[in-house]
């Protein structure tokens, strides 16, 4: 392979080249006639690190942070593509690594030993909000939203909401996109899986869905 003779890398991202006839290794963005002046775009990895530190990072920094990491914080962080942050939550994930995906992001599964329960619900889409708030409010962690829809069978959607502040977040994302709910096909039916710490919470939880006029039960 043969380079140019002259090579210098400048604060602008500009280089100079000189020299003729010469095969340049790299991705041009802008040329010049005749190689005078070229303006470069680079795909590398500026953080210096390989695939299996920079999962460990990933791994690292989810496991020890309650809040949500996006892949595109990630892939500004290490100076690489999204799509190589997803491959990388997939090897991960492949190995064993409780990673969870949602609406805002990845976050570590720290409470595995908590159980898992379905609830079933139907109310407007105005009481989204009061609902989440309600689980939230008793402890729970809303891991996901499924309806049945009767062409396509299960859809279901990943929530992962934990806190208040995951609220807003959906509720933000809900409004700002003029997305439409899940429940909307199903006439406000749908459930939920929650994680909780015991069935007492479970029950609580259930019997505080059916007073607010949220839980749903046949006649």
């Amino acid at each position: 392979m043969l380079y140019p003779a002259e090579l210098q890398r400048q604060k602008t991202s500009y280089f100079i080249v000189n020299g003729d006839n010469k095969e340049v290794n790299l991705i041009l963005h802008r040329s010049i006639q005749n190689y005078g002046r070229i303006q470069l775009t680079i795909s590398e990895d500026v953080s210096g690190m390989n695939g299996k530190d920079r999962q460990e990072s990933i791994k690292e920094q989810l496991y020890n942070n309650a809040n949500a990491i996006s892949a595109n914080q990630f892939a500004q962080q290490f100076k690489v593509s999204r799509q190589t942050i997803v491959g990388d939550i997939a090897l991960l994930r492949a190995q064993g690594e409780q990673i969870l995906a949602s609406f805002n992001g990845y976050t570590y599964d720290q409470a595995p030993n908590k159980i898992i329960k379905m609830i079933v619900c139907k109310h407007r889409v105005d009481r989204v909000q009061e609902e989440l708030e309600l689980l939230i409010r008793n402890g729970a962690e809303v891991q996901n939203v499924t309806i049945n829809h009767e062409i396509y069978g299960e859809l279901s959607g990943t929530l992962l909401i934990k806190t208040e502040n995951d609220i807003n977040e959906f509720m933000t994302k809900l409004n700002g996109h003029k997305g439409r709910l899940l429940s909307e096909l199903t006439a406000g039916i749908h459930t939920h899986l929650i994680k909780v710490a015991s069935e007492e919470s479970f029950t609580k939880i259930q019997q505080e869905l059916f007073d607010a006029g949220l839980g749903y039960q046949t006649d």
